[in-house]
């Protein structure tokens, strides 16, 4: 009986060293991570809107960021909320509408907006990504695509940002891209934001989830 046992376990052992000695099996394929377009590619913040229309660059200031502010990167846009005079926000739009005397109505009327149906690899565009952080956390932001009078139909999301970076996205499976002129927007309130803020974007594109 002892005999048998020790037996069997010798083939086993045997076996499983014989294994170890051949050439591992070749790891399954993976696919490539997906092309993304940029934002900054294809598109500007050339809507400004807000409750005082008359006094926006006083309420938003819009500018590139320092290294140092960027978690070392290159770049990122740094962004100014002051809340004492209403809501703001800014849309990105094709670069396009920035030819036209009435910028507006080419992006509502679809007259400057492009094909975002697909990525560099030709695979569909499914979703919208980017990093944020705040200087202080807890900043209430609404990030979205879209809008009402702007194509696509509006997707967004209302995030409470951290003093970290961290990364975000907004699902747009399903949305007609194919004359998309509202690529990116953010809107804040001073109800939400009574002392305005400074957050920081970047990494901001659209690609697949594939």
């Amino acid at each position: 009986m002892y005999k048998a046992r020790w037996i069997r376990l010798a083939v086993t052992v045997a076996g499983t060293l014989c294994l170890l000695g051949s050439s591992p099996p070749a790891p399954p394929a993976s696919s490539p991570a997906p092309a993304g377009i940029e934002l900054s590619t294809i598109g500007v913040p050339g809507g400004w809107m807000g409750a005082n229309t008359g006094r926006l660059k006083e309420t938003i200031e819009l500018k590139g960021a320092e290294a140092a502010e960027c978690g070392g990167e290159a770049s990122c846009l740094r962004i100014t909320y002051r809340s004492n005079l209403g809501w703001a926000g800014v849309y990105w739009w094709p670069t396009a509408c920035e030819k036209h005397e009435d910028r507006w109505e080419a992006a509502t009327s679809g007259k400057c907006a492009i094909d975002l149906r697909k990525g560099p690899d030709a695979r569909p565009i499914e979703r919208l990504t980017f990093s944020a952080r705040g200087t202080k956390g807890r900043e209430k932001i609404t990030f979205g695509v879209g809008g009402d009078n702007l194509q696509p139909k509006k997707r967004e999301v209302r995030i409470g940002l951290e003093p970290t970076w961290q990364s975000y996205e907004i699902d747009l499976k399903g949305v007609d891209l194919k004359r998309a002129a509202g690529l990116f927007f953010w809107t804040a309130s001073e109800l939400d934001n009574p002392s305005g803020f400074t957050i920081y974007l970047k990494d901001i594109q659209f690609t697949s989830t594939r």
